[in-house]
């Protein structure tokens, strides 16, 4: 898997956001260097094919906000060889953009909402947000980035049943950005933060909505009782930490958000995916061994492949302290 910037502009400013330094956040959006050109889509496309990457995930900023959105992803989903196109959005997206996806009838099309609380959002936002869940309805899965400990979920099953959204939510863990600021679950709040995720997929579990971890999570954070109760409520845990790739507008390449100032070259430069996560392995192979803890080096669920040691964002915040 790969993501794709369309753009770099974003009409939102999450206090947790882990591409704040790639964003250009409440700017005049002429700049066209910010967002990626139909001929640079080509060259996105032409990767993907010869590596038989099916799976096309599109962000940003906000991608929506490409002024010719619309036209890329006719363009996208004229490669018959994808199986799935995957928008992430925050749900403020422009009207016509909207209604361009509402009637669109491709299948592999799916939107991936990142939905803050009620309470992060002015009422303007959150009446916008409400649109496009009531207009794209099912077309909808919910995602939520966890950044501190005793933050509420219970709005995200409200938003499911009130919207008919599908019925599983991808949950985050909100990870620092070396060398910049951004607000993040602190090793202090994990063991907390644990006990919220075990409260709210009990919930989820008895509304038959599942949920899926992101990357960045560590084995360790739960204990073995609770990784029973997440296997009871047929929860799959894994603990990643590997190159996910973004490809920037100007198909800058890199590892992934958390660890984005360092950039690898151009997508042009390189003739597959395994040549990119090899220089990101190479780059990284001192720090990647020793996780986010001092324990990790010989954890004995790092060492068999359990677990990758959390986020290496984290590993390297740990060096500098």
């Amino acid at each position: 898997m790969a993501n794709v910037l369309f753009t770099t502009y974003c009409n939102r400013n999450c206090s947790y956001c882990f591409a704040k330094e790639k964003v250009v956040l409440g700017r005049d959006r002429g700049d066209a260097s910010k967002n990626m050109s139909i001929e640079a889509l080509g060259h996105v496309i032409e990767f993907y094919r010869r590596n038989m990457l099916r799976r096309f995930v599109i962000l940003g900023g906000e991608p929506t906000l490409h002024p010719n959105f619309n036209q890329m992803i006719d363009l996208v989903s004229s490669e018959s060889f994808l199986k799935s196109i995957i928008i992430f959005t925050n749900g403020l997206m422009p009207k016509n953009t909207l209604d361009y996806l509402a009637i669109n009838p491709d299948p592999r099309i799916r939107i991936a909402l990142n939905l803050n609380s009620p309470d992060n959002h002015t009422k303007s936002q959150m009446s916008r947000v409400e649109k496009t869940m009531e207009t794209l309805g099912p077309k909808i899965g919910l995602g939520v980035n966890i950044y501190m400990a005793g933050q509420e979920y219970d709005y995200l099953i409200d938003a499911i049943e009130q919207y008919s959204l599908s019925r599983h939510v991808r949950v985050g863990l909100t990870q620092p950005i070396p060398g910049f600021k951004n607000i993040y679950a602190t090793e202090e709040d994990i063991p907390a933060i644990a006990v919220d995720i075990l409260e709210f997929a009990e919930k989820f579990y008895r509304k038959n909505i599942s949920f899926s971890f992101d990357c960045g999570f560590r084995f360790c954070m739960f204990s073995l009782e609770q990784h029973k109760e997440l296997l009871r409520m047929g929860i799959n845990f894994k603990s990643v930490c590997s190159p996910i790739i973004d490809i920037g507008p100007d198909l800058s390449v890199w590892r992934c958000f958390p660890l984005n100032s360092n950039i690898c070259g151009l997508l042009t430069d390189f003739t597959s995916k395994i040549d990119i996560t090899d220089f990101f392995e190479k780059e990284y192979k001192s720090f990647i061994p020793m996780g986010n803890l001092s324990e990790c080096p010989e954890c004995r669920y790092r060492v068999n492949s359990l677990c990758s040691g959390g986020c290496l964002s984290r590993t390297l915040m740990s060096f500098q302290r």
